[in-house]
């Protein structure tokens, strides 16, 4: 495929999906199975993360079971979280919460997420209780990390 198209699909260009193919193999232990080349399941991995695409979308487009695309996707998932510890540096947080008083009830957190709206599937009769502003069914979150 050429650039204009790798980005649009896989958010990246060709020179760096190859830079990408050959790490995961190399230093993420990636291999090539029976009938799928390294290069069509990292394409797979990140046609659904950078589209947020289901399961079953992504096996009608690369003509594969879902069961496949599931394996595939936590197999490239594995070689990254491998390579991430060489390529993700950790930090300290230096946020201190402790003499805010709103903080007390949370111990050991460095930061949330409020207000964060999550889409759901509910009962019909449930619907309104979960409908936001925008006519979504939704729900608020507050994450902690």
């Amino acid at each position: 495929m050429n650039d204009r198209i790798c980005q649009e699909q896989l958010r990246m260009n060709r020179i760096s999906f190859d830079k990408l193919c050959y790490i995961l193999q190399v230093k993420g232990g990636l291999k090539t199975i029976r009938n799928v080349t390294i290069k069509e399941v990292v394409a797979c991995f990140l046609h659904i993360l950078g589209h947020d695409l289901k399961n079953r979308t992504i096996s009608v487009v690369y003509t594969r079971s879902g069961e496949t695309v599931s394996r595939h996707f936590h197999m490239v998932l594995k070689a990254v979280l491998k390579i991430g510890k060489d390529n993700i540096k950790q930090i300290d947080s230096p946020v201190c919460f402790e003499r805010d008083g709103k903080w007390k009830w949370f111990p050991g957190v460095s930061g949330a997420l409020d207000g964060t709206h999550i889409k759901m599937t509910v009962s019909p009769q449930d619907k309104p209780r979960y409908r936001d502003r925008k006519g979504d069914i939704t729900t608020n979150v507050l994450a902690s990390c």
